[in-house]
């Protein structure tokens, strides 16, 4: 939202227009303070894994976003009829995701030594 009301440098034009610089560093601590609020409720670790995986949730869901928007760019190039059928997609809605849910499992595996 901070990317339509605030956002005036595009990060890459040309893939998604919706993704500004303002609208990230919006998000980045917004997404931080929102994992430091809900950490005691769903996970068993300590403060250090509510900011650290805040800040990792937030940089992969952005590269996330941003990959998969290359991606759907590249590969309908000219065919409009197909690109507004993916908008309206499930891709489009977990795209952050793509990214964000196997970082966050094997950074959680590794350093953490859960499972």
């Amino acid at each position: 939202m901070a990317s339509l009301y605030f956002g005036k440098r595009k990060i890459v034009p040309t893939s998604n227009p919706n993704l500004t610089w303002e609208g990230f560093a919006f998000a980045f601590p917004v997404t931080i303070a929102a994992s430091y609020l809900i950490y005691p409720y769903l996970t068993p670790f300590d403060l250090k894994f509510g900011i650290i995986f805040g800040m990792l949730i937030s940089l992969s869901g952005f590269f996330g976003s941003l990959t998969v928007s290359v991606l759907k760019r590249d590969l309908l190039i000219g065919d409009d009829d197909k690109f507004d059928a993916l908008k309206k997609s499930y891709l489009s809605r977990v795209d952050s995701l793509t990214y964000t849910s196997p970082v966050f499992f094997h950074v959680l595996r590794y350093f953490f030594d859960f499972m």
